[in-house]
């Protein structure tokens, strides 16, 4: 069964730029995508005033989505998600769908 996960980023104006994530994150997403532990990913979703940017993940399943977690590229990129995000202002959330 597959498992979504999507982090929302919201700014507080179109002059803040969001989080964007690395390029060794784009890298592992494409690898794990190869290897059918994901299934399809969109990192661009952005709101018609541009003030809310979805980023969607569709894991295989939810063993994936854990083990994706807990690679060092994943949580670096989750700290460093979190200062970008508090030093400008963004509030943020990930939200998990079975």
């Amino acid at each position: 069964m597959s498992y979504t996960v999507k982090l929302v980023q919201q700014r507080p104006n179109t002059g803040v730029e969001f989080f964007n994530p690395s390029e060794a994150v784009i890298n592992k997403l494409e690898e794990y995508k190869s290897l059918g532990k994901i299934i399809s990913y969109d990192l661009l979703s952005t709101s018609a005033d541009q003030l809310v940017r979805t980023l969607s993940v569709v894991y295989n399943s939810i063993e994936d989505y854990t083990s994706a977690i807990n690679e060092d590229v994943f949580v670096e990129s989750a700290s460093l998600r979190e200062l970008y995000c508090d030093d400008n202002s963004i509030s943020w959330s990930v939200e998990q769908v079975e």
